[in-house]
């Protein structure tokens, strides 16, 4: 049993690993589960994430309950189907799609899952983000996934409702990102849900003012307005390059306009085109699972180092046994060529 000390980075530790144990048939134990947080231990998400885990691989499972600190996961055999799922609240589904797509990229069908919960928020991507930066990134490294969002789910009430497809694949190939090659294109996409149009103008041009002030124009804005079931807003932006996809995403927070959300929203993307980055720090740590587990050596330059990325780094390292390289900020990761 390999028994893991989630003090260290937060809900990330037990999503990668409930993740990478499920996938590879190892048992684990989490303890100190969020130690740090003002709520401490599982949340919604967390708890969800183990459960529908625990479904997939017919685990035995103890410590399975909210605000729980320690938990013993058994996974014992693959079986994953299509189904549905509501975490309740604004539990963020993107944070439970982390945990779930490495064992549904390797099931032996394909499926859809349909889940409700918040689609952006506090230490969460935004659901656009893993639609338009993450699955087009991992697709270069052969997974095949895709996203509907029908309703977006803000805090507290949640509510959103998406429908994840994924197929089958035997192996994940290695990708090397050194270069981003040849710009493409620039997209926004600005959403609200239950809140007046003016909101949405001025979320969107705070986008648009900031990246005009740096010389960035010719961008593509998508705006949508939601009935939800708690008022919020959400964006993205991100620019497609031949060989990868660079974004920076926002959520409505209090004691902030929507046009101040835009703006840091622009500012954050604007430091990532200026650097030499071919990974924006949200995707930085997420890839890693996925070159661990693919075949051969997978590089990329990743904009920052940050907590998530070390602490990815460490709990990928103890599933896995994958040899990680961080010099400066060029990340090298030697794939364990895992095959279902």
């Amino acid at each position: 049993m390999i028994e893991i000390d989630a003090s260290f980075g937060y809900g990330q530790v037990l999503r990668t690993a409930i993740a990478l144990a499920s996938l590879l048939g190892k048992k684990i134990r989490i303890y100190n589960i969020r130690k740090n947080r003002p709520n401490p231990g599982l949340r919604p998400q967390h708890f969800t994430g183990i459960k529908v885990m625990a479904e997939f691989t017919k685990a035995k499972v103890s410590g399975l309950r909210i605000g729980s600190m320690d938990v013993l996961f058994e996974p014992r055999e693959i079986s994953v189907e299509s189904k549905r799922i509501d975490i309740g609240t604004a539990g963020s589904i993107p944070l439970l799609l982390q945990t779930m797509l490495p064992l549904l990229i390797f099931g032996n069908e394909e499926v859809e899952i349909e889940i409700r919960g918040g689609t952006a928020g506090l230490g969460s991507p935004t659901i656009e983000y893993i639609s338009h930066v993450f699955l087009p990134i991992v697709s270069a490294m052969n997974v095949k996934a895709s996203i509907e969002v029908f309703n977006q789910g803000y805090y507290p009430r949640g509510g959103g409702l998406i429908r994840l497809v994924v197929k089958p694949i035997n192996k994940l190939r290695n990708l090397e990102i050194l270069e981003r090659g040849k710009l493409e294109k620039i997209k926004l996409i600005s959403n609200i849900g239950s809140l007046p149009i003016n909101k949405l103008k001025e979320q969107t041009k705070g986008v648009l003012d900031y990246l005009n002030n740096n010389g960035i124009e010719g961008v593509e804005v998508e705006e949508k307005t939601y009935k939800t079931l708690s008022p919020g807003s959400s964006l993205l932006l991100y620019a497609n390059f031949e060989n990868t996809v660079l974004g920076s995403d926002n959520y409505m927070q209090k004691n902030k306009t929507l046009y101040q959300i835009g703006q840091e929203t622009a500012e954050y993307f604007v430091q990532v085109l200026n650097s030499k980055a071919t990974l924006d720090k949200f995707m930085a740590d997420q890839i890693i699972p996925y070159f661990a587990l693919a075949e051969g050596k997978s590089k990329a330059i990743i904009h920052e180092i940050t907590d998530h990325v070390e602490s990815n780094i460490k709990i990928v390292k103890m599933l896995t046994n994958a040899e990680i390289k961080l010099d400066g900020n060029l990340l090298e990761v030697n794939g364990i060529g895992y095959k279902k």
